[in-house]
């Protein structure tokens, strides 16, 4: 008789619920899943119980050795694995989780396997982006090689003991096969926004941000860390009028990096490092442009929250999401002058902001959160009858 999942443990190695879209997506999904009837428990990277466990709280590791060839990150990573395996057995035990979906292929993929294997519990995985160019960025030199291939080889290992892999796009579906070398299909099912909505002015964001209201203001949205090149904006900016305020709303690994080359390109009074906030929903009216210049991503949350709440983009050609010139202006990825000339087109332009905020809205349409629980739920169903037959199977042959 086909069962349906009764309890589901998600698993995300980001730490925010806030700012990063992996964490964000894996917050709103598991809330639709609650209201769509289901028990949701959400473990994450910094639940304080996890790190008890430890007898310890989480280590700042990633920010104490940022430029340690990205030891810090790993460290900080490994942690999470070992901690959240623990605390995950006793999460599954108690709150009898019937299905386990693992937001990365990578750590959370490893807890998520470790969970599956020892409780006998079906298994997905959501990619969320290329591992390999993201490992590339955190490494250096001889190291980078190793890394990639150590980060191949787990997401190879994750997927292959999964019982869905899930990408968020079709454009995916390539780049992954190729880096892990799987044959196994993969599920097609996108992300979607978060209801969101402006609290308050620009010029009152403007004023919480001690931003001066006079000046255009280009903004940035996430992770602080290699993969998401914030550095080509700094440099952008420094080629851009001085009438232009840059804001990075976000922490990370490379935060002092980045304070220091904002320092070298003697933009101190032109940057604003907001750090990580948990109210963006009172600083989003302060952003006229916000710009993406990420190296590698997948289906970017904040590209949805931009179209929703009607701010113009700038995305380098990385970001597959965007059509170019239709629902946001592009550039190469390591070309600060292209950077430059689109930033300043865009804020000179008013009808191109409007094309473009129109056509993303229009997008949205693209991306419907009821469609998205439907489809994972019968996910979660179906591989939970598969993981019951290969049981029975196993007894029988007992």
């Amino acid at each position: 008789m086909p069962q349906s999942a009764g309890a589901l443990l998600l698993v995300t190695s980001n730490p925010s619920l806030v700012v990063g879209g992996e964490g964000i997506f894996a917050k709103e999904l598991a809330i639709r899943l609650l209201d769509s009837g289901l028990k949701v428990v959400l473990l994450r990277r910094d639940e304080k119980r996890i790190f008890r466990i430890l007898v310890a709280q989480q280590l700042p590791l990633d920010t104490i050795v940022p430029r340690l060839y990205g030891l810090g990150r790993l460290l900080n990573m490994t942690l999470f694995v070992l901690a959240g395996s623990l605390y995950g057995l006793s999460v599954v035990k108690q709150k009898r989780v019937s299905v386990i979906h693992s937001h990365d292929t990578v750590f959370g993929g490893l807890v998520g396997l470790f969970l599956a294997r020892i409780t006998r519990r079906p298994l997905l995985i959501t990619s969320h982006g290329s591992q390999a160019l993201s490992a590339s960025r955190l490494f250096r030199g001889g190291t980078r090689v190793l890394a990639v291939s150590i980060v191949a080889w787990m997401s190879r290992v994750c997927i292959s003991g999964a019982a869905s892999t899930v990408i968020l796009d079709e454009s995916l579906d390539a780049p992954l096969r190729e880096f892990v070398g799987t044959q196994k299909r993969l599920e097609v099912i996108p992300t979607f926004p978060r209801q969101l909505s402006m609290k308050l002015s620009r010029e009152s964001a403007c004023r919480l941000l001690l931003v001066p209201t006079e000046k255009s203001t280009v903004g940035y949205v996430g992770r602080l860390s290699p993969e998401k090149n914030v550095k080509v904006l700094l440099k952008a900016l420094a080629l851009c009028p001085r009438n232009i305020h840059l804001l990075i709303i976000g922490d990370g690994s490379e935060r002092g990096f980045l304070q220091r080359t904002a320092r070298d390109l003697r933009l101190d009074q032109r940057v604003t490092f907001v750090g990580s906030r948990t109210d963006m929903e009172n600083l989003w009216a302060a952003i006229d442009i916000l710009v993406v210049p990420s190296h590698v991503e997948g289906l970017p949350q904040v590209v949805l929250e931009a179209w929703t709440l009607g701010v113009p983009l700038v995305v380098s050609s990385n970001v597959r999401l965007c059509k170019a010139n239709e629902d946001a202006l592009q550039f190469r990825a390591n070309d600060p002058y292209g950077l430059r000339d689109a930033i300043v087109t865009l804020i000179t332009d008013y009808e191109l902001r409007q094309r473009l905020v129109k056509s993303g809205r229009e997008r949205l349409k693209e991306f419907s959160a009821s469609k998205v629980v439907h489809l994972m739920r019968s996910l979660y169903d179906q591989s939970l009858n598969r993981e019951t037959d290969r049981q029975l199977c196993r007894k029988s042959l007992n």
